[in-house]
């Protein structure tokens, strides 16, 4: 009987870490390959709102904020992984996420692209100190949907951020300045309303990095890791709307906009631990520390502190389902840096996180 339960368990075990039948789950940053031939597939739901915001992160940090400039915070998305071992060597990866963010009266909307290869240059099972060396190399594209800014008081703060002591305000969409109220309409007699746009939001990125993983018998894999990577980031910040009004639109092309594109680097460490819990669960859990190179005008926040953890359940050798989340110190330093220029600087430095639920299909 005993024999028979411990035969089953290791099979279970062997399953999710042993070298011939590697199979990956929540997090993809453990420092081993798949076996050549191997696909998976990973779907997740993100969430997150006052409801699951279990730690009450989202109202400590920005609760003060949504009484001024509206809903802030809420998100919704998927995240969609494929991966595949394409030589006994290399492990090909494929990720796509779509995040939308309440951000005052619309939403930030952002699409992501990450793909890398990992590539073994080193296996070892007797090494005492770890087992494996891997190399990744990738690229990642966002892009965000323009967002319109047409809270008055969060115009009016960005108004007095890129010029202090501006006595030009808006009041219910009319612009106000000293004692000279102006409103204006489109020839159909539709109030029009002068608001800020982002623009042109974006973050193209080369990365690599190096690895080494241990293993503990077929019950535990722990990795470190250390990457760099170089970004591209661009956004623009310009008055509008344009075309509706000539007299406005006389007025708004006065006001020239303000670009923000930039270069960036970020380099970054981090530790993955992986548990076989029983003979169905599994837990992960990683730590990574950022670090931002930006130039003198962007030195306001340049670190970054994220946890990702998870709880997997095995339903069969192919399909497992798991709950997992993210927390980020800082906010979306890491993810979407093209909301941070010199004029937004602290209004980022939050913490923040969401939930991430799914299935893994392994084939």
């Amino acid at each position: 009987m005993l024999f028979r339960l411990w035969l089953v368990l290791s099979l279970l075990f062997i399953y999710v870490f042993a070298e011939e039948t590697f199979n990956f789950q929540f997090l993809n940053t453990h420092a081993f390959v798949l076996p050549k031939g191997k696909s998976q597939v990973k779907l997740g739901y993100l969430r997150m709102n006052d409801a699951i915001d279990v730690l009450n992160i989202k109202q400590q940090e920005i609760g003060n904020l949504e009484t001024k400039y509206g809903a802030m915070g809420d998100m919704t998305g998927f995240d969609l992984e494929g991966r595949y071992g394409l030589t006994e060597k290399d492990t090909l990866f494929l990720n796509l996420q779509q995040w939308n963010i309440a951000y005052s009266s619309t939403k930030l909307k952002n699409r992501h692209l990450e793909f890398f290869g990992r590539h073994l240059l080193h296996r070892s099972r007797y090494n005492t100190f770890f087992n494996t060396i891997v190399i990744d190399s990738g690229i990642i594209f966002d892009k965000a949907d323009d967002l319109h800014i047409i809270n008055d008081n969060l115009i009016n703060s960005m108004i007095q951020k890129i010029k202090p002591g501006s006595n030009i305000k808006i009041e219910d969409g009319s612009i106000v300045f000293d004692d000279l109220k102006l409103t204006f309409y489109d020839r159909d007699g539709n109030k029009i309303y002068p608001h800020v746009a982002t623009t042109n939001m974006s973050h193209n990125a080369l990365f690599a990095r190096i690895g080494t993983g241990k293993r503990f018998g077929s019950t535990a894999i722990l990795s470190f890791y250390a990457g760099i990577r170089r970004s591209k980031v661009t956004s623009m910040v310009e008055a509008a709307p344009k075309g509706k009004n000539s007299f406005l639109d006389t007025q708004l092309e006065k006001l020239d906009p303000v670009n923000f594109d930039r270069y960036e680097t970020m380099v970054n460490a981090g530790i993955v631990y992986g548990l076989v819990l029983s003979s169905k669960w599994l837990g992960e859990i990683s730590y990574e520390f950022d670090k931002f190179y930006r130039g003198d005008e962007l030195t306001y926040i340049n670190t970054n502190h994220i946890i990702r953890a998870s709880l997997t359940r095995a339903l069969n050798h192919k399909i497992s389902i798991f709950a997992g989340g993210e927390i980020m110190l800082h906010q979306f330093n890491t993810d979407l840096p093209y909301l941070y220029n010199k004029y937004t600087k602290s209004q980022f430095d939050k913490k923040y996180g969401f939930i991430n639920v799914g299935v893994v299909y392994s084939f």
